[in-house]
């Protein structure tokens, strides 16, 4: 089982100073070497679409007996929004194509169409 702290960004001091932080471990067995910190920055959206994913669940209505389809273009899309107070200001990959990884550290995989970034940023910006 991983132990999980949930550590308000308020809490911290910043990047450049030093954070002192206590744990009170009440389980037996833990190693503290064991316990890994991750910064998470809530302010990355990051969205996987592929050809073998589902489409929404969203995407479907029950018509008395039977189950159909919301829309007539029931396409793969990524749908991102953001909250009144922020924006979205930058792309920083898009892959149509194989890339591999997890959201803030992929790479583009074997194949990828050359202008993927090119297309979703000007997508981002006609909105």
């Amino acid at each position: 089982m991983v132990d999980r702290y949930h550590i308000p960004r308020s809490f911290m001091k910043g990047e450049k100073k030093k954070n002192m932080l206590v744990i009170l471990e009440e389980e037996p067995g833990v190693k503290l070497e064991s316990i890994d910190f991750v910064l998470v920055n809530r302010d990355t959206i990051c969205s996987n679409v592929g050809e073998d994913y589902p489409v929404s669940v969203k995407s479907w209505k029950r018509e008395g007996p039977k189950i159909v389809s919301r829309s007539k273009d029931m396409r793969l899309k990524a749908v991102m929004r953001c909250p009144p107070e922020k924006q979205m200001v930058e792309v920083q990959f898009a892959s149509f194509g194989d890339p591999t990884g997890t959201c803030g550290n992929f790479t583009m995989g074997k194949c990828s169409a050359s202008k993927s970034k090119e297309v979703v940023e000007k997508v981002m910006c006609d909105d």
